[in-house]
C-alpha cells in the first residue's frame, strides 16, 4: 500500500486530529448531537409500528422469543447485522417501539458525529487549502453534523424503525470514509490498522444494507478529488482499495448465501432479486432512468429546502415515458447532467465540492436504479444528504472568507453563530412537528392525500401500497366507512363518499373493475379485497363482504384466514354447504391449520354429519394438542351423541392445556350436570365465573343447578346476575321468571316473563311459562292464547301442547285438549307431563280407565314427580280406590312433607278405607300446616261425623263454611266409609300445580 501523504499535510491533519479528538470536546459534541437527535423526534417515540416494521418486527415476535438468531436474521438474509440489532434490542427492552426508536436516534447521533469528523478531517487537509481558520472549519463541521442530525428526513429512519438499516448503512459508510481518510492523511499511523478498520466497516455496512456497495467508488472519488491524483494514479489507488474491499465483499456474499432459508422473504441471488424487482415494476431501464432524474431533483430539494419542499416518505411517481412525457422530465435530465458536469468540472478547482457532489450521486445509484418498483423513498436521500451538506459546508467557509475582506471577523462569527442556531433549531422545530403528528394512521392518510389519480402513467406498486395500507390501518382503527370511501375513490377519483349500492350489484361491479385494474399485483390487490371485506362486514353489508372475500381468494388463493372468514359468513347466512367448501379449501391451502379443522367440524355438525365432524376435531387436536378449542368441540360432539362421560374427559383435557379457561370450566360444568354430578357442576360454574365474572350463560347454568338441587333462592340470585350481565337476552329473563313462579312470587314472575317476550318475541318458552302462570291465576283465556302462540312459534315444543291441553281441559274443551296432548305425547312419549295432561283430559271426558293408565305411566316415568303422584292419588280417590290412593299420597308426602293438600286428601282416602283415627291424625297435621284451608276443615268435620262426634264435626263444618262459601252446597251429613264419595267434593286439588323441581332443565342458555 502507498505511504501516507507528505509531511506538511500530515502535520496539518495531525493538528486537526488533536483538536477534534480532545476528550472534553469530543464528549461534549457527542452529548449535544445525542440530545438533539432524541429531543426533536421524542414525541413520536410511543406511536405504533407501521408498514414493514409491523410486518417484519412486531409480527415476528414469536421468533424473537425463541432466541433462534439464525432463523431471525434469515428473514432478510442480505441484511443480517441490521436484523441482529433488533435482537439485541429485544434482549434488553423487548420490542417496545419506544426503545427501538431511542436506538435509532443514537445511531443517527453516531452518523452525525461521523459526518462532523469527516468534514473537519477534509477541511483540515493541507493540500486542499479549505477557506477559514481552523476554528471556523471546526465550527462548520459541527454545524454540518447538527444539521444532519435534526434534518426532517431523519424521521424516516428514527420513527420508522425498519429503516434503521438505512441509518446503519450511513453510519458505517461515513465512519469507513473517516477511517480511510484518517489513514491516508497520516492521522492513523498504522496503515494496516487504518485500512483494516475501513474494510471491517465496509463489511458491516454491507451486512446492514447493500447500498454500501458504492463505498469503494467513494474512496476512488476521494483519491481523484481530495488527493489530486491523476487518472493513472487513481487507477493505482483503486487497485489498493480493491485489496481490502474485495475480500469484504466476498465475505458478505458467502455469509448472506449461507443464511438464506426457504422461508426467507427475499429471492435468493443478486441477479434473481434484480430481475424480480424489474418484473414487479413493469418498467424499462430507460423509464426508470428518466423518472429517477426527476426524483433526484426532489431529493436535493427536500435536503436543501425541507421547509419549502416538504419531506415525504413514499410517493407514487408519475412515470417519465420519454424526455417530453411529462415535459418536466427534460428539465430534470438537464439538471442531473448539469450536476454531474459541475461536479466533474470542479475536481481540480473545488475538490471538496466535487467530492460531495459526485459522492451524492454515487450514493443514490443502487436503490434508484436497482429497485425500480419503488422509484421514490424519502430515506434514500439521507446518505447523499451527508455529501451535499459537506459541499455546502465548504461553500459556507468560502462565503465567510469573502465576507472577511469587507466585514469584521467578530461580526462574521456572530452572524454565523446566529444563522447556525436559526438553521439548527428551525430544522429541529420542523422535525419535531413531524414527530408530533406521527402515528400509524397519519403516516398513511398523509400519503393518501398526496396520491395522484391512478392512470397508466402512475407507478402501480407504491400506489397500491399506499392505498392498501391506508385501508388496513383505518380498518384497524375501526374507521370502516373511510375504508370503503378510499376503495371507491381509487376507482373514481371524483367520488365524494357516495356509497355503492348495498344490493351487491354495484359493489360487485366495482370489485371486478378493481381486480381487472390491479389483479396482476396479486398480493396487494388481494390485501385490498380482504380489507374491503372486513369493512363491509363490519358495516353490516354481509353480501358485499362475501363478494370481496371471494375475489380476494380468487386473486390470491393462499390466504387461509380469508377462506375461514368467508366460510363463517356463508355459514351465518345459512349456506352451510358453501361454507364447508371454503373450509375444505382453507385446509387444502394450509393442511396444518387446526382452526380450519375446527371450523369444518362445526359446519359438518350443522349438516348432521357428526361422525365426520368428530374426525375433524380429532385431527385439530393432533395438529394443535396445546390448544383448547379442539377439545371443547370434541366434548360438545360427545354431548350431542349422548356420551357424557367422554364429554367430561374432553373438557378435562381442555382444562389441562388451559387451566384458567372460563369456557372449558363452563362446558365441564354442564357435562357434570348432565351426568347428575351437581356438586362438581357448581364448582366448575363458579370457577368459570371467577375467570369471567359476567359470563351470563354460566350464571344461568348455575341457576339451573341450584333449581335441580331445590335451592330456589340461590337459583333466583344466579338468574338475576345473568340478567345483569346480558340485559338484552330474553332466555335469562325466562329462566328467572320460571324460578320466581316456582317460588310462588307470581307478580315478579309475570314481570320477568313479560320482559322476556319483549326482548325475544319469538321465544316459545317464555310464552309457555307465562301461560302457565296465567292458568294458575284463573285467567284461562289469556293462558290459552299464550300457549297457542308458543305452539305456533315452536310446533315441536311438547310442553306448550301439554300445558295448552291442561288449560283447554279446565275450560271444558276436552276434545280439543286431547288433540294437543296427543301431539305432546308424539313429541315426548317418555315425559310425564303429557301423560298427566292426557289423564286429566280423559278424566274430564269420563274415560276413567284410560285416564288412570296415563297417571300411572306418569308416575312410572317420574317417580319423584309430586304432581304425577298427586294426580294419581286424586284419581284413585275419586274412583273409590282408597287404599291405593293412600299409597299415592304417601309418595307425595315423601317428596313434599309440608303439603297440606296431600295430608288432607290422604286423610279422606283413609276415611273411606275405614282408617278413621289415622285420618284424624293426618288431618290434624294438614291443619297445622294450613289452618285456613276450608276443604281441610270440611274433611276434618266429616271424619268426626263418622266417629259420631257431632259437636266437633259441627264446629269444623261451620269453620269450613265461613272460609269457603262453596262448601255450603256439600252434603254435611256424616257418611260412612261404604258411601260412594262425591268425586267433585272429595279430592282437594294441589294448589301449586307445578311439575316436580327440575322439570324443564333443558332450557340451557
Amino acid at each position: 500500500m502507498s505511504s501516507p501523504a507528505s509531511s506538511p499535510a500530515a502535520a496539518s491533519s495531525q493538528a486537526v486530529h488533536e483538536r477534534l479528538f480532545s476528550l472534553p470536546g469530543f464528549l461534549g459534541l457527542v452529548a449535544v448531537l445525542g440530545l438533539m437527535a432524541i429531543a426533536c423526534q421524542y414525541e413520536g417515540f410511543h406511536s405504533l409500528m407501521v408498514y414493514d416494521e409491523a410486518y417484519f418486527i412486531k409480527s415476528k415476535e414469536p421468533i424473537f422469543a425463541q432466541h433462534d438468531v439464525i432463523r431471525l436474521i434469515g428473514i432478510v438474509p442480505v441484511r443480517p447485522l441490521f436484523l441482529f440489532s433488533f435482537y439485541v434490542n429485544y434482549l434488553f427492552t423487548g420490542l417496545d417501539p419506544f426503545y427501538l426508536r431511542v436506538t435509532n436516534a443514537i445511531i443517527v447521533c453516531g452518523s452525525g458525529l461521523a459526518l462532523t469528523v469527516l468534514s473537519v478531517l477534509i477541511f483540515g487537509m493541507g493540500r486542499l487549502r479549505a477557506p477559514g481558520s481552523e476554528r471556523a472549519r471546526y465550527g462548520v463541521g459541527v454545524l454540518i453534523g447538527l444539521l444532519f442530525v435534526v434534518h426532517p428526513l431523519q424521521s424516516f429512519v428514527v420513527l420508522y424503525s425498519w429503516q434503521r438499516e438505512a441509518i446503519m448503512a450511513c453510519f458505517f459508510y461515513l465512519w469507513g470514509l473517516v477511517a480511510y481518510l484518517a489513514t491516508r492523511t497520516g492521522c492513523v499511523h498504522s496503515t494496516m490498522a487504518g485500512y483494516g478498520t475501513a474494510a471491517v466497516l465496509f463489511l458491516l455496512g454491507m451486512l446492514s444494507k447493500e447500498n454500501v456497495a458504492t463505498f469503494p467508488i467513494a474512496l476512488v472519488i476521494a483519491e481523484l478529488t481530495l488527493f489530486g491524483q491523476s487518472l493513472k494514479q487513481t487507477c493505482s489507488r483503486a487497485a489498493t482499495i480493491a485489496l481490502f474491499a474485495v475480500p469484504s465483499l466476498a465475505v458478505y456474499l458467502v455469509v448472506t448465501q449461507l443464511l438464506h432459508r426457504n422461508d426467507s422473504e427475499l429471492v435468493n441471488g443478486v441477479l434473481a432479486r434484480l430481475a424480480d424487482h424489474y418484473s414487479q415494476s413493469g418498467l424499462s431501464v430507460m423509464e426508470v432512468v428518466l423518472t429517477q432524474c426527476r426524483v433526484c431533483v426532489s431529493y436535493v430539494a427536500m435536503t436543501v429546502f425541507p421547509v419549502v419542499q416538504d419531506v415525504e416518505f413514499m410517493r407514487a411517481e408519475t412515470l417519465s415515458r420519454s424526455l417530453l412525457n411529462p415535459p418536466i422530465t427534460l428539465v430534470a435530465v438537464v439538471a442531473v447532467l448539469g450536476w454531474l458536469s459541475v461536479g466533474i468540472a470542479l475536481v481540480r478547482r473545488l475538490p471538496i465540492v466535487a467530492f460531495g457532489m459526485l459522492c451524492a450521486v454515487v450514493a443514490l445509484l443502487p436503490e434508484s436504479l436497482l429497485i425500480p418498483q419503488y422509484l421514490f423513498f424519502g430515506y434514500r436521500a439521507i446518505l447523499p444528504m451527508a455529501f451535499i451538506m459537506l459541499a455546502g459546508g465548504y461553500a459556507v467557509l468560502a462565503l465567510m472568507e469573502r465576507l472577511a475582506r469587507h466585514v469584521p471577523a467578530q461580526a462574521i462569527r456572530n452572524a454565523l453563530l446566529v444563522s447556525a442556531l436559526l438553521a439548527v433549531f428551525g430544522l429541529a422545530a420542523v422535525t419535531a412537528g413531524h414527530a408530533r403528528k406521527w402515528s400509524h394512521v397519519s403516516f398513511w392518510t398523509t400519503l393518501l392525500e398526496r396520491l395522484p389519480p391512478y392512470s397508466a402513467q402512475v407507478e402501480t406498486v407504491p400506489f397500491l401500497d399506499i392505498v392498501v395500507n391506508c385501508m388496513s390501518t383505518l380498518s384497524y382503527a375501526e374507521r370502516y366507512t373511510q375504508v370503503i370511501d378510499i376503495f371507491e375513490r381509487v376507482l373514481d377519483p371524483h367520488a365524494q363518499g357516495e356509497a355503492l349500492g348495498g344490493d351487491g350489484r354495484d359493489m360487485g361491479s366495482a370489485i371486478e373493475r378493481f381486480a381487472e385494474r390491479f389483479g396482476q399485483h396479486a398480493m396487494r390487490a388481494g390485501g385490498a379485497m380482504i380489507t374491503l371485506g372486513v369493512a363491509l362486514q363490519a358495516t353490516g353489508r354481509t353480501q358485499d363482504a362475501i363478494l370481496a372475500y371471494r375475489k380476494a381468494v380468487q386473486i390470491e388463493p393462499h390466504h387461509t384466514d380469508v377462506y375461514l372468514t368467508l366460510g363463517a359468513l356463508l355459514e351465518d347466512s345459512g349456506d352451510v354447504d358453501a361454507a364447508i367448501t371454503k373450509y375444505r379449501e382453507a385446509i387444502k391451502t394450509d393442511p396444518g391449520s387446526a382452526l380450519a379443522r375446527n371450523c369444518l367440524g362445526n359446519a359438518l355438525k350443522k349438516t348432521d354429519k357428526l361422525p365426520e365432524a368428530m374426525d375433524q376435531y380429532y385431527a385439530a387436536i393432533q395438529l394443535a394438542p396445546d390448544v383448547e378449542m379442539g377439545y371443547l368441540n370434541l366434548g360438545l360432539g360427545y354431548q350431542e351423541l349422548g356420551y357424557y362421560k367422554e364429554a367430561v374427559g374432553a373438557f378435562r383435557s381442555a382444562l389441562t392445556v388451559a387451566p384458567r379457561s372460563a369456557e372449558a370450566h363452563h362446558r365441564l360444568g354442564r357435562a357434570m350436570a348432565e351426568t347428575g354430578n351437581l356438586a362438581e357442576a357448581v364448582t366448575h360454574y363458579r370457577a368459570a365465573l371467577a375467570e369471567a365474572p359476567c359470563l351470563a350463560a354460566a350464571h344461568s347454568d348455575l341457576g339451573l343447578a341450584f333449581e335441580d338441587d331445590r335451592k330456589l333462592p340461590e337459583a333466583i340470585d344466579a338468574y338475576r346476575r345473568a340478567v345483569t350481565c346480558e340485559p338484552h337476552a330474553g332466555i335469562h329473563f325466562t329462566l328467572l321468571g320460571r324460578a320466581l313462579a316456582r317460588a310462588g312470587r307470581t307478580g315478579e314472575a309475570i314481570t320477568a316473563l313479560t320482559g322476556a317476550i319483549e326482548l325475544a318475541p319469538d321465544s316459545a318458552l317464555a310464552y309457555v311459562h307465562l301461560g302457565k302462570l296465567y292458568a294458575k291465576t284463573a285467567n284461562p283465556g289469556a293462558a290459552a292464547a299464550l300457549l297457542r302462540r308458543a305452539a305456533e312459534l315452536e310446533p315441536g315444543l311438547a310442553e306448550a301442547h301439554a300445558e295448552l291441553g291442561n288449560v283447554l281441559t279446565k275450560t271444558g274443551k276436552a276434545s280439543e285438549a286431547v288433540q294437543h296432548v296427543i301431539r305432546a305425547l308424539d313429541l315426548r312419549p317418555d315425559d310425564a307431563a303429557p301423560h298427566i295432561a292426557m289423564g286429566r283430559a280423559l278424566e274430564s271426558m269420563g274415560d276413567h280407565s284410560l285416564a288412570e293408565g296415563h297417571f300411572r305411566t306418569a308416575v312410572r316415568l317420574r317417580p319423584d314427580s309430586v304432581e304425577a303422584n298427586f294426580r294419581l292419588g286424586n284419581h284413585l280417590l275419586k274412583a273409590g280406590k282408597a287404599p291405593e290412593a293412600v299409597n299415592a299420597y304417601a309418595d307425595v308426602l315423601r317428596l313434599k312433607p309440608d303439603s297440606a293438600e296431600a295430608h288432607a286428601n290422604m286423610a279422606l282416602a283413609m276415611l273411606h278405607a275405614g282408617r278413621i283415627p289415622e285420618a284424624i291424625v293426618i288431618l290434624g297435621k294438614a291443619l297445622s300446616l294450613n289452618d285456613r284451608n276450608a276443604r281441610v276443615l270440611y274433611a276434618l268435620g266429616r271424619a268426626f261425623a263418622v266417629m259420631k262426634n257431632d259437636k266437633e264435626a259441627q264446629l269444623y263444618l261451620e269453620q269450613a263454611k265461613e272460609l269457603g262459601p262453596d262448601i255450603a252446597g256439600l252434603d254435611e251429613r256424616p257418611q260412612g266409609p261404604n258411601v260412594e264419595p262425591r268425586s267433585k267434593d272429595l279430592a282437594i286439588p294441589q294448589e301449586s300445580g307445578n311439575a316436580s323441581p327440575g322439570a324443564g332443565q333443558d332450557l340451557g342458555p
